[in-house]
């Protein structure tokens, strides 16, 4: 049996993919706590697999075909620009029909009945026949296979792959039993061989058993050492394998007869002779030794991430292979729900909750990423949920179910990103200062920075009573409306911009200075609480500033809900 240990994210999101593109094969991988446990067989299964589940994630029938009936459904209710959109979707799919199907009945069909489409310019009962039956055509299995895996190759597997082995454009002509044939032979073959001589290393007897073994095996850089065994023992065979060929940076046991480089991971890898920052000792020509077992669970890497548009996302936590399949599967099911990200972020923070507290321990890395292999650019973001951002999300999630979508998502991001959100909310405000937006919503934006800050001083086990916190915001909030409300709206919304300034530049003086005469103005008292900004005793003074300005700028509706 091959054991692969999960280790750096991609090859855990490797092994993820490789679980994946098995299971829907219906057949059954053997799981460990540190990851798999593969037979020969599994690898042998893997090729026909492999595209199978390509075919079936992206299939055309279940993205071209999908919109087409949409837009059909939109025309029928009487939208009628969305002809236009049937009209685009079959023009896209009968260029492709026609430059790879020019003798087949089936595609001449679909071709004929696409043009037919496209020149209705009604909705009738025949034009929903036809559409019926332009799909059939598209679903016949040569065109939907051909159309897939062109598209699966090129906007999936080509930004993580570049051009190597059955994604090469010059290998397009190539039907599907070809191209897996291909795959088996550029990464089935090595991995197998490269194990077995690993074994075979161990278990020998003789000299004679390698060489002969060596003679009949396919692997280019292993029939390389034909010529060095040649004189040797057996004994020194094993010397010379020690000595001179270097170990696989990403599994134990392995030998490295590759290098890590753009074309097993376009993400994080760099072409061999960009990489002078990774060689080896030096020498300038090598990088970092992978073995074939590695590169074929890199190969997997799509499968085991949630792809949208050009976004991969993946969740790398601390704890098990089990429960890294877990949380990877339940936030693929989020996505396909259409659900959106601080959402499943939430859903995986109230499933921790649920099970125990010892759970909140762990740590979850959120990865982002999308490549461009053409230009080599790569842009990845990582997002990591802590225990005490585990524990601001379960402890004040009403807080943030009271925000708009924009603002909760930023807001979000910011905090997993360990960044302190005090400049999103200043332009927040800045950008709706003279629009009807509420106000209050950026109150409880600034309670939970302020309740952030707290956890992320304090950690999980900080005590604070969270009530009496969020009375001393609110009352700056109710301050600051009950100011506007002696000099108006019209001047407390120009007010506003210079104490926003004030607190994006962290003047204390100035912005103390603008209140008070706005105090005096009023003739109202001056809050203790305002006063002590100066030396943020309780508050610090973005709390202070930007929840007392929401209150400036509210609307006497806004109060009325407040209240309730």
């Amino acid at each position: 049996m091959i054991s692969l240990q999960m280790g750096e994210w991609h090859i855990s999101q490797g092994l993820v993919g490789f679980y994946r593109i098995m299971k829907q094969a219906n057949h059954k991988v053997q799981v460990k706590d540190d990851g798999l446990q593969l037979s020969i067989m599994d690898l042998e299964m893997l090729p026909e697999s492999y595209f199978h589940f390509f075919l079936d994630k992206y299939s055309v029938l279940k993205r071209d075909v999908y919109r087409l009936e949409q837009a059909l459904w939109r025309f029928r209710s009487g939208k009628k620009e969305a002809k236009k959109v049937m009209d685009d979707i079959i023009k896209s799919l009968n260029d492709k029909i026609g430059k790879y199907f020019s003798d087949l009945a089936a595609a001449q069909e679909a071709l004929s009945l696409g043009e037919q489409i496209r020149k209705s310019k009604e909705y009738t009962l025949n034009l929903e026949e036809e559409v019926s039956l332009y799909c059939q055509r598209i679903g016949t299995k040569v065109i939907h296979d051909k159309l897939t895996s062109n598209y699966f190759k090129a906007v999936v597997l080509g930004p993580y792959f570049g051009q190597v082995s059955f994604l090469n454009v010059v290998k397009n002509d190539l039907n599907i039993p070809e191209q897996v044939e291909l795959f088996r032979k550029d990464y089935i073959v090595p991995a197998i061989e490269e194990y077995q001589f690993t074994q075979l290393l161990k278990t020998a007897e003789t000299e004679q058993e390698i060489t002969q073994w060596l003679e009949e095996c396919n692997h280019t850089h292993l029939t390389k050492l034909k010529r060095p065994f040649k004189k040797l023992n057996l004994e020194q065979m094993r010397e010379y394998i020690t000595n001179h060929i270097n170990r696989c940076s990403f599994f134990d046991g392995f030998y490295a007869f590759e290098e890590y480089n753009e074309g097993n991971f376009s993400p994080l890898a760099l072409s061999a002779k960009n990489a002078i920052n990774f060689t080896w000792e030096g020498r300038g020509n090598l990088t970092i030794p992978m073995s074939a077992i590695a590169k074929l669970i890199l190969f997997c890497a799509p499968a085991g991430a949630v792809i949208s548009g050009k976004k991969s996302l993946f969740v790398q936590l601390e704890g098990t292979f089990h429960e890294l399949l877990h949380v990877n599967e339940s936030y693929a099911l989020s996505k396909e729900k259409n659900k959106v990200f601080d959402e499943i972020v939430f859903d995986i923070v109230r499933e921790t909750q649920q099970k125990s507290h010892d759970t909140l321990i762990k740590h979850y890395l959120f990865l982002e990423y999308e490549s461009d292999y053409s230009s080599k650019k790569t842009l990845l973001d990582y997002l990591i949920l802590t225990p005490a951002i585990c524990k601001l999300f379960m402890e004040h999630h009403v807080l943030f179910t009271k925000l708009s979508y924009s603002l909760r998502d930023s807001l979000v991001h910011e905090i997993l990103r360990h960044r302190d959100p005090k400049p999103l909310l200043i332009t927040y405000f800045r950008e709706n200062i003279d629009s009807n937006f509420i106000s209050s919503e950026v109150l409880h934006a600034v309670l939970i920075r302020h309740f952030y800050q707290r956890y992320q001083k304090g950690g999980i086990n900080v005590a604070f009573d969270a009530r009496k916190e969020s009375d001393k915001v609110k009352s700056l909030y109710r301050s600051g409306f009950y100011v506007q409300q002696e000099i108006g709206e019209r001047k407390a919304e120009q007010v506003a911009y210079r104490l926003l300034n004030a607190t994006r530049a962290g003047d204390k003086q100035m912005f103390m200075d603008t209140v008070m005469r706005l105090y005096i103005s009023a003739e109202k008292r001056m809050p203790q609480l305002l006063l002590n900004a100066l030396h943020e005793d309780e508050l610090d003074f973005p709390t202070v500033a930007n929840a007392w300005i929401a209150g400036l700028i509210s609307k006497k509706e806004e109060k009325k809900d407040e209240q309730k």
